[in-house]
């Protein structure tokens, strides 16, 4: 279980903090335990709540340092998202988002931007929903990435951007 003032990433939410852990604020009745999050990058108004053994929407820990040095070093082997046909992108891309894993944010940015890469090529841009899932991707990423190392985001996306070149 989460403790109050814990960090964590909280399926297509991203990294959130834990503002605290009490009965339902909806149902009385309920007699489950609930979290409420704060995410860490979004509206400040924002606030989530959600059963501690919710079973539905992945939630861990954040990554330690080390584990991000890790990720760091692995970067340039994590492979490209598999897309069996043009059709299936879009729930390829939000399906690995989902899934609130950094080897997959990795992925799905690998991926899209190898596709900007083809789409230049041929003179055509990419996608509305390919920009707004790499926008995702990396803001997850780099904001996990910022609050575990300490460092501005901008920072961690400079090397993110650096690490995948």
């Amino acid at each position: 279980m989460f403790k109050v003032g814990d960090h964590i990433v909280y399926g297509t939410n991203g990294v959130c903090r834990v503002t605290d852990v009490c009965a339902s604020p909806i149902d009385k009745k309920d007699p489950r335990l609930f979290y409420t999050l704060k995410p860490v990058s979004g509206p400040q108004s924002s606030v989530i709540y959600t059963p501690v053994d919710n079973d539905r929407v992945p939630m861990r820990p954040l990554m330690s340092a080390d584990e991000v040095e890790g990720l760091f070093d692995r970067m340039a082997e994590i492979p490209h998202l598999s897309v069996p046909t043009e059709k299936a992108r879009r729930d390829t891309y939000r399906a690995a988002i989902s899934a609130a894993s950094p080897d997959a944010y990795v992925a799905v940015i690998k991926t899209i931007d190898g596709r900007r890469n083809e789409l230049s090529l041929l003179g055509r841009r990419l996608p509305e929903f390919e920009i707004e899932c790499d926008g995702i991707a990396r803001r997850h990423l780099c904001t996990e990435l910022s609050v575990v190392l300490g460092r501005p985001m901008e920072e961690m996306q400079d090397t993110v951007a650096a690490r995948l070149a």
